[in-house]
């Protein structure tokens, strides 16, 4: 496997890559964002950035990923908002290749750590994480309220 990072040419690639993955997760009805939004996002308002995954130099996956502070640690991370890779070429270790790849990124910014979330359901997934090295946060639940509930929160 070889790895870039997506140019602005790539905007296309880059969004229906996030399309399959809202598919693979059951999510096609919270898939919310257009190219302009995205193209906005990495490319305008630089919020994140996507590592392409290629073979024979053919697009296989994708991650979408940005730097977030912690306030205790003083430390910068590397959050992977998204991490997909085509069903076909799953297995062999290609996940755990991407995750070796963007470890080599978050080394070469200065980011103390790579976080991420993962969907219980993934069990696979979940095993490749644990495989890896990577640890649950114990006593931690992470929590979104979304635009909605702001308002009404907001009104109350």
């Amino acid at each position: 496997m070889e790895f870039r990072l997506a140019k602005e040419e790539d905007i296309d690639t880059v969004y229906d890559y996030i399309r399959k993955l809202a598919v693979f997760e059951s999510r096609e009805d919270d898939f919310k964002l257009d190219k302009e939004t995205l193209y906005r996002a990495m490319f305008e308002d630089n919020l994140g950035e996507v590592m392409l995954a290629t073979e024979d130099g053919k697009i296989i996956g994708y991650c979408f990923f940005y730097h977030v502070f912690s306030s205790f640690s003083g430390l910068t991370k590397m959050y992977l908002e998204d991490m997909y890779i085509d069903e076909q070429y799953r297995g062999g270790g290609k996940g755990r290749e991407f995750f070796r790849q963007m470890a080599k990124t978050a080394l070469s910014r200065g980011y103390g750590s790579m976080i991420w979330g993962a969907l219980d359901w993934n069990v696979s997934a979940i095993g490749l994480y644990l495989k890896i090295g990577a640890e649950v946060e114990n006593g931690r639940s992470h929590f979104e309220l979304p635009l909605d509930k702001m308002e009404k929160l907001i009104s109350e």
